[in-house]
């Protein structure tokens, strides 16, 4: 599936400009798989927003997106419209500033760009397609301004129609838990609730494919501990509410913020799977315009609470939007002048790094096969890592760049790589980009990425899954042009649930790709759980069995 290129003009991550510490008002639309949701605040000093406008449509943009990856014309239509709707109300507003970002609906279909360009065309906005790590960074940044560090850890979870973020965070200190789960309230409704009510077969499946997916992270979640768990998004809200009002008390606790306990949510599991839509028309509490998708969202918060030992889930109402708005603040207050246009930043970037790859003598034809190879896997394995437009462009230029590190030596050539890109001065990125570049580039051999290397260490920890993924892409373009050959011209993707299967057009004998191949998609499997497997002209070869490294090549340390 080929994914789109990110917008137009600088979009929810970019600099805003400020002028000191003046109070401005600011818009921040979040499209998601369920609902489009816009927040409209006036800023103030620290984290505080005087809300002036908060607005909710339930889209339903995952309606079957989630299911055939293609948004239909009438999701097309009906979200260009609540958009452009969202957009004049903003601007009657006051806003200086209309942040726009699309989640997992739009992430997962490949028309995502013509969503993108009829946005901008009826309401001159610039949507931005964000991944799933990114989602998790911005729903954290707004929860924490809504909770005092006392509170730490925090273990918040964010269910949404397609996906789950979850986060471990703890005020400055890393995050040593984030993951974007390919679970939410549409997807699981659409995939298991087929009868009204559900079928207690399905619902037993339900659970079942939650509790697998959840399994390395509730690992990892009980053995660090937390303090405090937050809920968040609509889904979570709704619980909270309905239980509330299943005990006359619609009002939350002395804090401002509801509480949803595991025992009052399990009483709500029961009641949701047992009745029939028209049946929860009638339940006092209920929000009816989830009330199709509800059975589905309690039962996978259900199940989180009951793998992660969440006995009381404080539920906050500042999520996305907050979150977006509350970046965008923070990156003016470092950050001054406006942003370049993104078409002439991307320019303006990937010039420079093919000067790098000028000065370093890069042999062009490989460093241009591996760069289409990455880009062809990232665009056709996008069911996996759920990345959006910027990490893209960041694996673009790591796969371009990650042997001029042979300049200086062979030997070692991936960390010589990622010295050189981290001390180029390269034009139009950011600090963090630059880091994030050199990291994916310099694990695109030897050792996979590891918290006791020094570089990969210092990354913001929202960053570091996104380098293992776009590290593990790497490797496995690099490996098909092993022979510096250009053996394989084309690579179709089949994902299945324990497998991926790769199709690969050669032009000649790829004997010594496959091997390579075989070698270096270890870290591909370890990071998305699935085996490889390779086709060529119709004949399959497992890559399962390890060979040895490359005779005469000397073992080097990581």
């Amino acid at each position: 599936m080929a994914f789109p290129h990110p917008g137009l003009l600088p979009g929810p991550g970019s600099p805003v400009a400020t002028h000191g510490t003046a109070s401005r008002i600011l818009a921040a639309i979040d499209a998601g798989s369920n609902s489009i949701k816009l927040l409209v605040a006036r800023t103030g000093d620290g984290d505080h927003l005087d809300v002036l406008a908060r607005e909710k449509v339930m889209v339903r943009l995952g309606h079957d997106t989630l299911q055939t990856g293609r948004l239909s014309e009438e999701a097309l239509e009906a979200g260009v419209a609540c958009l452009e709707r969202f957009a004049a109300l903003a601007r009657a507003a006051g806003a200086e500033r209309i942040l726009c970002a699309a989640t997992c609906a739009v992430r997962e279909a490949e028309n995502a760009a013509e969503l993108a360009l009829r946005v901008k065309r009826r309401a001159d906005l610039d949507l931005e397609v964000i991944s799933g790590e990114e989602e998790a960074r911005l729903i954290t940044r707004a929860v924490r301004s809504d909770f005092p560090a006392s509170a730490d850890p925090l273990l918040v979870i964010d269910i949404g129609g397609g996906s789950t973020e979850v986060i471990l965070s703890s005020a400055g200190s890393a995050a040593p838990v984030i993951e974007s789960l390919e679970l939410g309230a549409v997807r699981l409704t659409e995939r298991y609730v087929k009868t009204d009510p559900v079928s207690k077969d399905a619902l037993s499946d339900l659970r079942d494919e939650v509790a697998r997916r959840v399994r390395r992270l509730e690992k990892a979640i009980r053995a660090r501990g937390f303090a405090t768990a937050v809920g968040t998004s609509g889904t979570i809200v709704a619980l909270a509410q309905l239980a509330a009002a299943r005990k006359g008390r619609p009002a939350g606790v002395a804090t401002g913020h509801l509480v949803l306990d595991r025992k009052a949510l399990d009483g709500i599991v029961v009641d949701l799977s047992r009745t029939t839509l028209r049946e929860k028309a009638r339940i006092p509490g209920l929000d009816q315009k989830r009330a199709d998708i509800l059975t589905a969202g309690a039962v996978l918060l259900q199940v989180l609470m009951e793998r992660f030992r969440i006995r009381k889930l404080v539920v906050s109402d500042r999520s996305l939007r907050e979150g977006l708005v509350l970046d965008a603040l923070d990156r003016a207050r470092s950050v001054s002048g406006e942003a370049p246009a993104a078409e002439t930043a991307r320019d303006v970037r990937r010039e420079s790094v093919h000067r790098l790859g000028r000065r370093a003598h890069l042999e062009r034809p490989h460093a241009e096969k591996t760069r289409d190879l990455a880009l062809q896997l990232f665009d056709r394995t996008h069911a996996l890592h759920q990345l959006a437009g910027r990490e893209r462009e960041w694996l673009e230029h790591a796969a371009f760049l990650h042997d001029v590190g042979t300049a200086i030596g062979y030997r070692a050539h991936h960390k010589h790589t990622a010295y050189l890109i981290s001390h180029a001065e390269l034009k139009g990125f950011s600090a963090t980009e630059i880091s994030v570049i050199a990291q994916v580039a310099r694990y695109h051999r030897k050792s996979r990425p590891k918290r006791s290397h020094e570089a990969f260490a210092r990354l913001d920890p929202f960053l570091a899954p996104i380098v293992e993924k776009l590290a593990a892409i790497l490797r496995l373009a690099d490996a098909l042009d092993r022979s510096h050959r250009q053996m394989v011209t084309n690579v179709d993707v089949s994902v299945r649930r324990r497998r991926i299967v790769l199709g690969l057009d050669v032009a000649g004998s790829p004997d010594l790709e496959l091997w390579a191949a075989g070698r270096k998609s270890d870290l591909f499997e370890s990071v998305f759980g699935r085996s490889v497997e390779i086709v060529v002209k119709a004949r399959p070869l497992s890559l399962v069995a390890r060979e040895p490294r490359e005779p005469g090549e000397a073992r080097e340390p990581s």
